[in-house]
Parts: structure tokens; C-alpha cells; sequence
């Protein structure tokens, strides 16, 4: 059962001291207190070989003294994001912790602590003696960890550290302070045992200086009887202004938690990212649940420590997916690993830390187009911002000439410059989406009929209705009539509506009232009617439609005939006739009946079939 704890106000902050010896090798600490340490900078000729290291953070423990002593706390801003143990060495001399600042920002290090006692979340309460021995400490104020850094803490002194690397650290642990001591541990959720290489426990957690709960930032834990922590449902009330209670989210229970092999003889080394962790919901930050990390998948025990250098070849891919400026929530995956996320309300995701390299992201909404953008990890690389363009559609209706529903299934509609296709259902209706709006080139094509391709503009809701032709070849006859000769190597012709299409011209080879031609392999389609002879009125009939068999009959007069008549021209097609209209006062005026739906044109001169 989880006892819920509460302090007992700013009064209360001020809390115990007392004084341990601190040993300089890493043994057992007495269990009557907990270390509460402090990083001290060190002047330039105390380190050899070595630059000095940064200036040093008071502990935890000093907290409640400066409380009670200034009675008032500065609220810490919210980091960038958080810092992972990268690796860390307790065996032998030189003993170190390395944090990494895996985020593609820099890092403030102010609000951020380290420890190794289990019962850290009661360091916003000074009151009570701690369970057993360790240490909490408070990085450096006003430091900033820059992408892709790391920060090497000495476990034990400067000195130590750089007689054993060669090098400074970056901060270190001060062998002889003052001890604070902390409240008993709750039921249940913390063991908290000796500093050791055999078992153990560092926590990484950041705290605002004011609020009732800490954010944990990274959490390992070693060997079979390390420390374990829960604080599911624990309440606590901190040294805010209020007497409420904060009460900590649901994070994994200690029998579900993993643990890593000893590192005695050996170094914890991270090498993924934080693979595999529950990353919304809980308690560390951005929502992590810390404790639910696969640790053996994460780190790697190494016999060559590295202090200063990273060994992590996962990198953090964040960013925010947004619309005309406003976040969308989205779903995201890394198509490569099948990794995915979603974006909040604001539009802001989170993968966590990713292994390096080239990567396809995918980016789905409901009403907008989904993308695929390329994706760079690597050290250091700016957050990645997606614009999805709101999803339009292309829909309408194919009809077949001569074929009605449900016959009309199977019509292919195809969007080009997209790659995005549709068939048609038995009605001939058909739906093409999600599109960003744009102009794109659309072909309509089935078997059988003639293809016809459009250029469409596509916002969002765009109708297109279409009726196919059939498609095929005729060898169309043209029977000519006059009251005078028509000479021989008189042309007939047909000109294309398309202009991609083929044109089709004949020679009359005999003088006479009456001529036939005919025009072989003819394609159905639409097309002008071009009739040229000596003496005769040069004639351009535009709209000829040949859908299947067709024969024309075209009567024409001379160009010296000036008595005004009746002229015509007939079309007979699929086996049936119809004369054309009647047209008075011109020399020569034609109609084409049923394959006939535009206009006619006379003209005295050269037609575009005696240029060809």
C-alpha cells in the first residue's frame, strides 16, 4: 500500500544536518545519512595534463538551508529537453559518470540533479533522516550543454580523475560536506542500497525548484538487488505556496522493470537511445515513463571506458507538423524501422532518440494529403517541421456512348503527375482522393473506347464528368455530285479536331458530274471535311463525328454558278440516312445530318488540304 506524504510547509524545509566522513574510493556510506554533495571548481594547478573543471553546483541537500535562509525560490524554466546517463565507470580509480545532451538544442543545466537514492522524490522536503547512504547533487547553474555534448562528473576527486584519464572533468563530486537527510521511503516503492559496482542506481531528474513533483530525466538501474522505484500514485506536497497535494502518474511497476548485468570490472555504456520506452503519460519529461526502459537492450557493458566521448549512434527526431501555420495532429512513422508517433494538438511529436541515418517519414491526417518527407538524423540536426496541404478530390461520372450501367465498371481514371488512380463503379462514378490542390493532366481509358486526357484544376471538391467514345478505324467513303466537272486530282481530306491526330486525304482521278473516294483506316474521332477543285468553292465542314460506318454525300456547285439553289450533303451512318437541312442563297452550303454537329464554311481561295 502507497503511504502518501505531506510536508509540513516552508518552516518544515529547513530540515537536519549532520556530518559524514566521505571516503575516497567508492565504498559502503554509512546508512544513518545521505550524502548530500556539491561540485567544486578546481584551480588550474590542482589538475595536471588537464584544463579545470566547470564551476561546481551545491547539493540537493543545501536546498532546504537556503530556503529557510532566503525564504523565497526562483522557479526554474523548463529545459530543452532531457539528459541521458551515456556512460558510467565505477570499478578501479577514476570513477565517472557522462551525461549526453542528446537533443538538437542546446541544454541549461539548471534545475538538473543527480543521485543515487532511491527515494529522490522527497528532496522537495527536506524532513526526516534519509533510509540509507548516497548522495544528490545539482548540476551547474548557468551551464549549457550544447547538442550532441557530453558532461563527465567525477564520482570521486578531480585530482583522481585526471591522474587516471589525463584529463579535467567537467565537474566532481567534493569529498568532506555536510549531509542532509530525507524522509523514510513509502511502502513499497524504494529500496535504496550501498554506492556500489555490484548494485545500484542513478537517477538524472529535473526540478523547477518550486513544485511538488520532480520530472525524471534518466533513470538506470544495476544488478539483481539495486534500488527500484514506483511512484505510482505517490502524493506529496512541496514547498509551493499551496497545501495541496501532487500526486505522481502511473509509471511501470517494479516487477515489470529490467535491470543491468554488474558493471564491476567493467563500463555501462549507452549505445541506442532510449529504444523502447513508454515516451507519454508519466512522469519523466515530455511524459516518459523512465522506468520502463529496456536498459540491457540500451547499454552495453565495455571493458575500455570513454570518458568525454559518445558512443550513441541514435540521435532525437522531434518536430511539429503543421497547416496554413497551425499545428495538425497527425500520425508519423519511419517507414525504414516502422517506428511511430503522433503529434499533440499543437502539432509538436516526439520519436525519441532514433539511430543515425537516412530515413523516409510518413505523415497521415485525416482531410489532408499524406507526404513523405526525406529524413536526416544525425548529431545535431534542427527539428523537422512538415506542411501538409489540405486533401482534395476529383470525382464524377464516365459514361460509355452506347453502353449503360452497371456495364460502365472499370473505367481507369488516372491522375498523372500523382501516381493516383481510380476505377469507375457499374454506375461509372468514381472518386480520386486525397489530392493537394493543384493543376494536374487526367486520363480516362478503357479498352474499346477512345482515351481522353484533361488538363484539371483540383481544389476541394472537383466534379469531372466524361463520356467515352468507341474507339476503331472505318474506310469512309465520299460520294461527290455537280452540275458541273469535277476535274480530275480534285482533294478531299479530313482534318484531326486533335491535334495529335492523323489527317487523311484522296485524289479524284477521273473528270466527272459524279466522284467517289475513299479514305481507308479512318480513326473515330472528330474532324473538318476539306473539299478543294478547280473552279469549284474551296469548302471546310468542320465537326464531322465518325463513330463507326460512315459514308458522305456532298453535292457542290462551281464558283461561276451564280443562279441561287438548294444545296446539300447527306451522311448515312450505321445503315441509316438522313438528308441534310435546307440552305438558300449561297453558292454552296452544306449540312452532314446524323455524323454532322458543327459548322460549314465556304470560301473562295486555297483550303488548309491544298497547303498539305
Amino acid at each position: 500500500m502507497i503511504q502518501r506524504v505531506h510536508g509540513g510547509g516552508k518552516a518544515a524545509l529547513i530540515g537536519f544536518f549532520a556530518r559524514c566522513s566521505a571516503p575516497s574510493r567508492l565504498e559502503a556510506r554509512p546508512l544513518a545519512c545521505l550524502r548530500a554533495v556539491r561540485f567544486r571548481s578546481l584551480p588550474r594547478t590542482e589538475v595536471a595534463r588537464s584544463e579545470p573543471p566547470r564551476v561546481l553546483a551545491l547539493a540537493v541537500g543545501l536546498f532546504a538551508l537556503l530556503w529557510g535562509l532566503c525564504g523565497s525560490a526562483a522557479v526554474v524554466a523548463q529545459p530543452a529537453g532531457p539528459l541521458l546517463v551515456n556512460e558510467l565507470h565505477l570499478d578501479g580509480e577514476g570513477a565517472f559518470l557522462e551525461l549526453l545532451n542528446p537533443n538538437p538544442t542546446p541544454v541549461l543545466l539548471d534545475g538538473f540533479f543527480i543521485t543515487n537514492a532511491g527515494n529522490y522524490p522527497f528532496a522537495v522536503n527536506q524532513v526526516a533522516p534519509p533510509l540509507g547512504g548516497g548522495f544528490v547533487a545539482a548540476l551547474p547553474a548557468g551551464e549549457v550543454l550544447e547538442a550532441g555534448q557530453v558532461f563527465v562528473v567525477s564520482l570521486q576527486s578531480a585530482e583522481v580523475f585526471a591522474e587516471t584519464w589525463g584529463r579535467a572533468p567537467d565537474a566532481a563530486l567534493h569529498d568532506n560536506v555536510q549531509v542532509a537527510t530525507l524522509l523514510p521511503a513509502f511502502d513499497g516503492a524504494v529500496r535504496t542500497d550501498r554506492w556500489s559496482s555490484a548494485n545500484g542506481l542513478i537517477v538524472v531528474f529535473w526540478w523547477d525548484g518550486v513544485s511538488d513533483r520532480v520530472s525524471d530525466s534518466d533513470v538506470i538501474r544495476w544488478g539483481s538487488y539495486g534500488p527500484a522505484i514506483d511512484k505510482t500514485e505517490l502524493s506529496i506536497d512541496g514547498p509551493d505556496d499551496d497545501t495541496l497535494s501532487s500526486t505522481y502518474a502511473p509509471e511501470t511497476e517494479i516487477a515489470q522493470q529490467w535491470a543491468l548485468g554488474s558493471p564491476k570490472a567493467a563500463t555501462l555504456t549507452r549505445v541506442r537511445g532510449e529504444l523502447g520506452e513508454v515516451d507519454m503519460g508519466s512522469n519523466g519529461l515530455g511524459g516518459h515513463d523512465e522506468m520502463s526502459e529496456p536498459w540491457p537492450r540500451n547499454f552495453s557493458l565495455s571493458e575500455t571506458p570513454t570518458p568525454g566521448a559518445h558512443n550513441l549512434s541514435s540521435w532525437p527526431v522531434a518536430g511539429r507538423v503543421v497547416a496554413e501555420g497551425t499545428g495538425v495532429v497527425a500520425e508519423l512513422r519511419l517507414l525504414e524501422i516502422a517506428q511511430v508517433t503522433q503529434s499533440d494538438e499543437t502539432g509538436h511529436f516526439d520519436f525519441g532518440l532514433v539511430p543515425e541515418g537516412e530515413y523516409s517519414l510518413e505523415v497521415k491526417a485525416p482531410g489532408f494529403f499524406p507526404q513523405v518527407e526525406p529524413l536526416q538524423v544525425a548529431v545535431g540536426a534542427a527539428p523537422t517541421e512538415v506542411e501538409l496541404l489540405r486533401a482534395g478530390s476529383l470525382q464524377g461520372r464516365i459514361t460509355l456512348e452506347g453502353v449503360g450501367a452497371p456495364q460502365r465498371l472499370g473505367t481507369l481514371v488516372e491522375v498523372l503527375q500523382l501516381g493516383l488512380r481510380a476505377e469507375t463503379d457499374g454506375d461509372g462514378d468514381y472518386l480520386v482522393e486525397p489530392m493537394p490542390p493543384g493543376r494536374y493532366d487526367v486520363r480516362v481509358r478503357r479498352d474499346g473506347f477512345q482515351e481522353q486526357t484533361l488538363q484539371v484544376v483540383v481544389d476541394r471538391d472537383t466534379r469531372l464528368d466524361l463520356t467515352l467514345r468507341p474507339s476503331g478505324v472505318l474506310d469512309l467513303g465520299i460520294d461527290l455530285s455537280s452540275p458541273g466537272l469535277i476535274p480530275a486530282g480534285s482533294r478531299v481530306g479530313l482534318w484531326p479536331a486533335d491535334p495529335a491526330g492523323s489527317s487523311f486525304t484522296a485524289l479524284i482521278e477521273e473528270t466527272g458530274n459524279l466522284a467517289s473516294v475513299t479514305l481507308e483506316s479512318v480513326e473515330y474521332g472528330s474532324y473538318t471535311l476539306v473539299f478543294e477543285a478547280d473552279g469549284f468553292v474551296t469548302t471546310e465542314i468542320e465537326g464531322i463525328e465518325l463513330w463507326g460506318p460512315t459514308r458522305i454525300h456532298l453535292l457542290a456547285l462551281p464558283v461561276d454558278s451564280t443562279k441561287p439553289g438548294q444545296v446539300q450533303a447527306t451522311c448515312d451512318q450505321a445503315g441509316l440516312s438522313r438528308k441534310g437541312e435546307r440552305h438558300w442563297g449561297l453558292p454552296l452550303l452544306l449540312s452532314l445530318g446524323l455524323c454532322f454537329s458543327g459548322t460549314s464554311r465556304v470560301r473562295r481561295g486555297r483550303s488548309r488540304a491544298s497547303r498539305g
